[in-house]
């Protein structure tokens, strides 16, 4: 298309989009009692850290009053055994240098908050008039709406999120200089209306310029403190290990521990009051800014907005879980905005009234920034606003090339979140994704319709690629068949009760070891995690004992069904090779070879199913122990429990990935061909590395369970396919099926 034809069109949409705003709104005016609160809570606020700073010169002022006026500690007495020269002038010293170390520890760790920056911000794209003039020639209009400063600058990124702030913080406070930054999914999601009240939302609150002020200085307060009090580096790191070396010396840096966290304890106190003074006001700060929303685009549309803005939240969890799948293959979508909507698309009636009941009983709480959108929700209906824009076409075309700018972005923030590792040939197509995306969904189906449960995940069961039915004639193989799908569709209620049993056990063991893990290391566990009147570690190891005995008698019974699933496929296999079957089927050849590699897979995992178990259950433990430490116990007793137990997860961990080095990935893969152990586990953590062993099982659990229903789930449409050439229709799975007999085959 010729320039200039393109630059017609532009001006003609942009034209368009300015005239559908439908005359002006009333401003929001803040109540000068109002102004008078925020006024007296941002002094206050900016007065709490010159409190702490009082500490800080309080304890200097310790340190060097110790120096001057104790210097006679030093000194000894006349009359001295000359034995007990040396004991004593050590004590002396101790008793003189002690308290200076201790203390200039102390003051290093009280001064170094003062210098706490916010942690590195993602990275983002910008864009100034030039890049996007009909965004910036809508952001304007909507600033002269709202009577809100014009950003110089406008920010993309991949959150379901928008927000204004100014662009150098405090050197851009007393002027006007505004950066806008949107996130991608937000436009993909959202039509024109509903983009502009959430736009409203955020430029409303810059409307006031007083108030806008204040509150920027309430929430950097509140952010500094929030940050010195949880952050964690590498000098409170090395703090503790020193106080974790051997000998005396090491005395010296557990008081000075003992000290920061009374210091980090003054600033928590601090952070409250901070956070209970602003609430309020932050709350009402939202209110506001709500009613510009209301009056751009209507109380209806608002109200719609706001729950659309919760659907693409829940449906960024899934896409979120879909690219961590991915990049197992080192894959990634190439396009996450597209992504994430069209996951908003697929949301489930059921995750959708989850949706309606969340924000229907949603609850504002007392240090709660934001009120409850339950809230929220019947302010905005109170105003009763009609709007005065009503475009309901997609954000998108605010966007030069909407597509374009949603693959940079997305590539953007995979190198801010992975790495730069993550290349462009690494980036798949939407129309890839889609399908791929597809086939998951129809794997899954597929599972779950023809083993009639997904709860088999957690057990890997035994397919024998050598079953004498592989040696069976074809008759007799399609009478198996019938038999074993017979037994199965009257016994579905049963199936799902026991594996409903064996999951309710496996929880019951977990909690008994984290249980016992936590007593043992001097923790208090509440009794009822257990169903104990009283915790002990006694107790709770003879729970956990009775558990494994009533799990034993369940894994007995779910051998009888698993062998009925067993016999199904490996009957629908043994057909596949018929040639009579296999002529019917357009592509038996490679169906063939893939059942052999997907049962490559089913074999490795079910060898190494106990130690699947193991780390599965062990998991929950681990995580106290490592959330214990993190939070700043460091007991003895605690240390032993979690290196004993780390030690188990450790050795389990790398006799799965021994178990499994040798076991074909059976899908595509961006490095080539590798092993199942390369594409769940990777590189063993060492023996002491807490953190990085808890987070190599999670991710060795949550890859192998996906892959194992991938694979039965392909498996499943192998043996679906084979049955409807046999004249065989799918396995119809009832919710609730009566449980008349148990599953068995002749």
């Amino acid at each position: 298309m010729p320039p200039d034809t393109t630059a017609q069109q532009r001006q003609a949409l942009t034209e368009r989009l300015l005239a559908a705003f439908d005359g002006s709104i009333p401003r929001v005016w803040k109540s000068p009692f109002y102004l008078l609160g925020l006024l007296i809570v941002a002094t206050v606020i900016l007065l709490l850290p010159l409190v702490y700073l009082g500490f800080i010169a309080l304890t200097g002022y310790g340190i060097y009053y110790h120096i001057i006026h104790n210097i006679d500690v030093l000194s000894l007495p006349s009359a001295v055994h000359r034995r007990t020269v040396f004991v004593i002038m050590l004590l002396r010293l101790a008793a003189y240098f002690g308290p200076i170390l201790i203390g200039m520890i102390l003051l290093l760790f009280m001064v170094k908050p003062l210098f706490a920056r916010p942690a590195r911000s993602e990275r983002r794209l910008s864009f100034v008039r030039e890049n996007e003039p009909i965004l910036f020639a809508f952001v304007e209009k909507l600033c002269e709406v709202v009577r809100a400063p014009v950003p110089r600058r406008i920010d993309v990124d991949c959150d379901i999120n928008a927000a204004a702030f100014f662009r150098r913080g405090f050197l851009s406070f007393l002027g006007r200089d505004l950066v806008l930054r949107i996130g991608a999914p937000l436009v993909a999601g959202l039509s024109l209306r509903e983009f502009a009240g959430v736009l409203a939302h955020e430029l409303g609150h810059f409307s006031q310029g007083t108030g806008m002020r204040l509150t920027y200085i309430i929430g950097c307060v509140n952010g500094w403190f929030a940050r010195v009090v949880y952050q964690r580096d590498t000098w409170d790191d090395r703090l503790i290990a020193l106080s974790q070396e051997q000998g005396w010396f090491s005395l010296f840096f557990l008081v000075a521990r003992l000290f920061v966290w009374l210091t980090r304890r003054i600033l928590w106190l601090l952070m409250i009051v901070a956070y209970a003074m602003s609430c309020s006001l932050l709350r009402q700060m939202e209110y506001d800014a709500d009613r510009y929303w209301a009056r751009i685009c209507g109380s209806e549309c608002s109200e719609s907005s706001l729950k659309r803005l919760h659907a693409l939240a829940k449906a960024s969890q899934t896409a979120f879980a879909f690219i961590a799948h991915c990049w197992q293959e080192h894959r990634l979508p190439e396009d996450l905005p597209a992504l994430i909507v069209a996951e908003a698309e697929r949301l489930s009636p059921e995750a959708r009234q989850e949706i309606e009941k969340g924000i229907s009983e949603s609850r504002t709480y007392m240090l709660a920034t934001h009120p409850s959108d339950r809230i929220r929700i019947q302010r905005t209906r109170s105003e009763n606003e009609p709007g005065i824009f009503h475009l309901a076409e997609p954000a998108s075309v605010l966007f030069v090339d909407f597509d374009a700018l949603c693959r940079e972005v997305t590539f953007t923030f995979y190198q801010g979140l992975i790495g730069p590792e993550v290349r462009r040939e690494h980036l798949l197509p939407r129309s890839d994704v889609d399908q791929k995306r597809r086939l998951l969904d129809e794997t899954l189906e597929a599972a779950r319709r023809f083993w009639t449960t997904l709860d088999f995940v957690t057990r890997p069961f035994r397919i024998d690629r050598f079953s004498p039915v592989f040696d069976l004639p074809p008759r007799e193989c399609l009478e198996r068949l019938k038999r074993a799908r017979c037994a199965l569709e009257r016994s579905q209620h049963t199936i799902r009760k026991e594996y409903g049993r064996l999951r309710e056990l496996d929880q019951t063991i977990s909690n008994a070891r984290q249980a016992e893990c936590l007593l043992k290391a001097g923790f208090r566990v509440d009794p009822e995690m257990i169903g104990l009147k009283k915790a002990d570690p006694l107790q709770a190891h003879e729970v956990g004992r009775r558990a494994e005995r009533d799990r034993q008698g369940v894994e007995e019974r779910l051998l009888k069904i698993e062998a009925v699933f067993a016999v199904r496929l490996e009957a629908a296999l043994a057909l596949l090779k018929c040639d009579r079957v296999a002529a019917r089927l357009e592509n038996a050849g490679a169906l063939r070879a893939k059942s052999e590699q997907l049962l490559d897979v089913t074999a490795g995992l079910y060898r190494a199913e106990y130690l699947l178990t193991s780390l599965r259950l062990n998991q929950n433990s681990l995580r106290a122990m490592e959330d214990a430490i993190s939070r700043g116990y460091e007991e003895d007793a605690l240390i032993a429990q979690t290196l004993r137990l780390l030690e188990t997860q450790n050795r389990a961990l790398a006799e799965l990935r021994e178990a499994t080095k040798e076991v074909p990935y059976p899908y595509e893969h961006a490095g080539g061909p590798v092993s199942v152990a390369q594409y769940a586990i990777g590189i063993v953590p060492s023996v002491n590395d807490l953190t990085g062993t808890g987070a190599a099982v999670s991710a060795c659990l949550d890859n192998l369970f996906a892959l194992y229903v991938r694979v039965m789930g392909e498996l499943a449409r192998i043996g679906e396919q084979v049955e409807a050439v046999v004249g065989l229709q799918p396995l119809a799975v009832t919710k609730d099926a009566p449980a008349t007999d148990r599953p068995g085959v002749q």
